[in-house]
């Protein structure tokens, strides 16, 4: 009677962890969609984030949920920074997710840290910031003059597993960007994993300008950086080059790059382009 190989039963084990994992990620991304309306933030937060609904709130935040619990090779043990948390979207399955790790949360909207505090740290493993801007130019006019020195000092040195940021660096001069990725990266361990958006401005982008007419208001301001409109509405965008030396600045890898929908790009799956980056060791 043959004896199981040592091989078989590492396969075993392998497999039986992974199941486990999956089914940990389901139960949690199972929470915000299936979340009852009186537990999520008010609509009216919901439109903050570029949410038009509960449902479109639940679904997009399911999906963006196991996307980067999977791409970030996240335990219930993992430290993770959610860079924009807004008013909990991503913190909802996050916070039913990380057992015995911790979620830390920042966003320079006061009101959605507000709700985040008063809803979803209850079980000890969250923690959320208000983040200081002296130009918020989310919510206000961009104020030339008024310069930002993003940092995050409730973050010890080395703490992070990892770290994400949907629809942030969207929205950043280059200056904001610069300060963000420097400050996470001082808060990583070595070979620690981020998954940031950005718009990046290339060739598919222009072949999209030009053919549909969308995005003609977008200037170079300095360059390879790109900006436009106001608000919510600012327009953030980069080459590929400026961002290369952007990520090398500050400290750096670039894992994987995926193309994003917004510009009709090629072998796009998600709406923005998508960097995973790693923390040089």
């Amino acid at each position: 009677m043959s004896t199981e190989s040592a091989y078989i039963a590492a396969q075993a084990a392998e497999q039986a962890a992974v199941a486990a994992r999956a089914a940990k990620l389901e139960a949690a991304a199972k929470t915000i969609r299936e979340a009852p309306v009186e537990t999520l933030p008010p609509l009216e937060m919901m439109h903050k984030i570029g949410s038009h609904s509960p449902d479109h709130f639940r679904g997009n935040a399911g999906a963006l949920f196991e996307e980067i619990a999977r791409r970030l090779r996240l335990n219930e043990t993992s430290r993770v920074l959610d860079l924009g948390c807004g008013c909990g979207r991503m913190a909802i399955p996050f916070v039913e997710f990380l057992d015995n790790g911790r979620l830390y949360g920042c966003d320079v909207w006061g009101d959605g840290i507000a709700w985040c505090n008063a809803n979803l740290v209850g079980r000890g493993n969250a923690e959320f910031h208000v983040q200081p801007a002296a130009n918020n130019y989310y919510f206000e006019r961009f104020n030339e003059q008024a310069r930002n020195s993003f940092a995050l000092p409730w973050l010890p040195d080395g703490v992070l597993d990892a770290s994400f940021a949907i629809s942030v660096f969207t929205h950043l001069i280059i200056e904001d960007a610069f300060s963000y990725l420097k400050e996470i990266n001082r808060a990583t361990k070595p070979g620690g994993l981020g998954y940031f958006t950005f718009f990046v401005i290339d060739k598919y982008f222009i072949a999209y300008r030009d053919r549909t007419g969308h995005h003609a208001a977008l200037a170079e301001r300095q360059s390879g950086c790109f900006h436009a409109y106001e608000g919510q509405d600012f327009f953030g965008g980069f080459t590929h080059s400026v961002l290369r030396s952007l990520f090398e600045q500050t400290g750096w890898n670039i894992v994987t790059y995926e193309t994003g929908l917004w510009a009709e790009k090629p072998g796009a799956r998600s709406y923005q382009d998508t960097f995973v980056l790693e923390k040089k060791g």
